[in-house]
């Protein structure tokens, strides 16, 4: 793989779980607080230490009273794993003679097989199978939190 097609790879990956993020931000603000609270939002959920990987707990939390699958937070946590690939495994190990010939990529190691690469196409693809379906359910949820918490708000 070419270093420019990893590079566009990884800023899909990115912006796309930015997305997901969001709304897993929204759907903890919205069970706690009843509503998103910009306040929550911006200084808890947004602090640097609240790392995606708590986020997704506290939702599997969320979701038992909710008694979807679940799958969907297994799949929330391979996405998860699938970006820290993309943002954390950059570092780059060029044979000999082979610097950088053709705009090629030098391999990067798989952490959990040192003797072969991370394959970035195959980790795309997985994602992209993914993504679109964990998006859908989480904003489904939000909506259906939403529409709950204001029906319950009117009965009172």
């Amino acid at each position: 793989m070419k270093e420019d097609e990893l590079t566009e790879l990884r800023g899909e990956v990115i912006e796309r779980m930015i997305d997901i993020e969001t709304l897993v931000n929204c759907i903890i603000s919205i069970q706690y607080l009843g509503k998103v609270s910009t306040p929550f939002y911006y200084e808890v959920l947004y602090d640097e230490n609240f790392n995606l990987g708590l986020k997704i707990s506290i939702l599997s939390k969320v979701l038992q009273s909710k008694k979807p699958s679940l799958k969907h937070i297994e799949n929330l946590r391979r996405l998860s794993t699938i970006r820290n690939h993309f943002v954390h495994r950059g570092t780059q190990f060029l044979s000999p003679g082979k610097l950088g010939e053709n705009g090629e990529v030098g391999i990067v190691p798989n952490p959990k097989q040192l003797d072969k690469s991370i394959d970035y196409d195959s980790l795309f693809k997985e994602f992209n199978s993914t993504q679109d379906i964990e998006y859908d359910f989480l904003k489904d949820l939000i909506f259906k939190m939403s529409s709950h918490k204001k029906s319950t708000h009117r009965k009172k």
